[in-house]
């Protein structure tokens, strides 16, 4: 997982498929945390030797343009992630991106999400 190969993908490695899209809905990013914002998704288990990394991906707008990678995640068992870097009763709205190690990004839906103030 620490490096990217260099082809035109699975179509020249035999029994190779492309990884899924992540799935996310309003119930995966939570909107009621005081301390952090919580993105869950169900972690790539199909073709997962063919996932780099997770990143997510943060946008203050919903077109989400300008967006920020806020964190890459090697570990593909990985099924979560805690922003703590958000202001409090702002909403933000969040991607999971699969990158493979192909180098091929596959965004999952956007989906927004807030830090509430308790």
């Amino acid at each position: 997982r620490n490096s990217f190969i260099n082809s035109n993908g699975c179509a020249e490695i035999e029994g190779c498929s492309d990884i899924d899209k992540i799935i996310l809905t309003e119930n995966d990013v939570s909107t009621d945390r005081a301390e952090y914002v919580e993105i869950m998704w169900a972690p790539i288990l199909q073709n997962s030797f063919y996932l780099y990394q997770y990143e997510i991906w943060r946008s203050n707008n919903e077109s989400f343009s300008n967006p920020i990678i806020v964190a890459k995640i090697p570990d593909y068992n990985i099924d979560h992630f805690l922003d703590r870097t958000t202001g409090y009763e702002t909403t933000y709205y969040y991607r999971v991106v699969t990158l493979d190690i192909f180098q091929r990004r596959i965004f999952s839906d956007i989906v927004e999400g807030k830090k509430e103030r308790q």
